[in-house]
């Protein structure tokens, strides 16, 4: 996949489901690329490197937004897996259970927030051996609900985060929010992780 120029799909209320892959070696979007969705029930956006080794790189910013303004019903799925982002990042999803994957990927600058609703955000959890980099500054709300975000887990060297700024975690007002952040396998090249909001945090 390569394409020139950045790139904005757009659309309306309903159910939409979006893919961008690179299906066979490296992919290139020359450009930004901006995804917005309007409001619907259980949507997706799947950017992504088709095989695993590859990377589908974006050589501008990132923008994902969904909406949902009904918490509790079928939430909406983002997947970014072997994603190369050169500028900033911003993803945001309504108030629905929304579940957002991230694996061997790399991003500057990385905001994520989700709306209401019991939201499950996956970072480097699919034991792919591969790393998810954060070159840039990490911003993470996952807004009212029970949320559930888990980074990295225990085998070093594999499904590993690494952070090279700060990164802030915060898990809204709801009342058993859980964040797994600190894992063996995970590295921080800056002080200790700001978190506010979750109740279990290991």
């Amino acid at each position: 996949l390569t394409v020139g120029g950045p790139r904005r799909v757009s659309a309306g209320a309903g159910t939409d489901e979006v893919t961008v892959r690179s299906v066979s070696g490296d992919g290139v979007v020359g450009g930004g690329l901006t995804v917005g969705l309007g409001t619907g029930d259980g949507q997706s956006v799947d950017i992504e490197a088709g095989t695993n080794g590859t990377t589908l790189a974006i050589d501008g910013g990132l923008r994902v937004t969904t909406a949902d303004n009904t918490p509790g019903t079928a939430g909406d799925n983002i997947a970014l897996l072997g994603v190369g982002v050169r500028l900033a990042t911003q993803i945001s999803t309504g108030a629905g259970a929304d579940t957002v994957i991230i694996n061997d990927s790399a991003f500057q600058a990385f905001s994520l927030t989700t709306g209401d609703g019991a939201d499950v955000i996956n970072i480097e959890q699919a034991l792919s051996g591969g790393t998810t980099r954060f070159f840039g500054p990490v911003r993470v709300s996952t807004g009212d609900g029970n949320d559930n975000v888990r980074v990295g887990n225990n085998n070093p060297g594999v499904a590993q985060a690494v952070f090279a700024a700060t990164d802030m975690w915060n898990g809204g007002p709801g009342d058993a929010d859980s964040l797994v952040l600190n894992s063996t396998g995970n590295q921080f090249y800056v002080p200790i992780p700001i978190v506010t909001g979750f109740e279990n945090v290991t």
